[in-house]
């Protein structure tokens, strides 16, 4: 399936390949080292992890990013596209189609938004989640810390 989802079952089936979650990841196709910036970078299939050719430090597709949780990419990209299209969804309603409990679909939600928050024009869901990727994961937490009292 290459033609975008309209439904939910068809992005429930979209995002299920993890070929299509390294194509949104990776806009070129090709892995990224977040530490040296190079694309020469293998896999290691036991771990799910990658490891960069040139500084042999190991990364995961979600390493310091807004998504770096246990869930698997496809879940986020699977729920972004579900409060993409329809933002009043409830946690409840959220839990119940990506298959996670209440609390962490209330996570996810709140990460979206905070995410959403520091994106200067979202456009189209794949440019909001291109830009939800170059969000670092403190950026997000600065957003979520609660703020201090006097």
């Amino acid at each position: 399936m290459t033609k975008k989802p309209r439904t939910i079952s068809e992005a429930a089936l979209y995002f299920a390949s993890p070929a299509m979650c390294r194509k949104l990841r990776w806009p070129g196709g090709k892995p990224v080292c977040p530490v040296c910036s190079s694309t020469r970078t293998g896999q290691i299939v036991t771990r799910h992890l990658r490891r960069c050719l040139d500084c042999r430090k190991q990364f995961s597709d979600k390493q310091g990013t807004l998504f770096e949780s246990p869930l698997q990419l496809g879940q986020w990209f699977f729920a972004c596209w579900i409060l993409y299209n329809y933002p009043k969804t409830t946690c409840q309603r959220l839990s119940d189609l990506v298959g996670v409990t209440v609390r962490t679909a209330w996570q996810m939600r709140r990460k979206w938004n905070a995410g959403l928050s520091l994106i200067v024009r979202p456009g189209t869901f794949e440019d909001t989640i291109k830009q939800l990727f170059f969000l670092s994961k403190n950026q997000i937490n600065e957003v979520l810390k609660p703020p201090k009292s006097r």
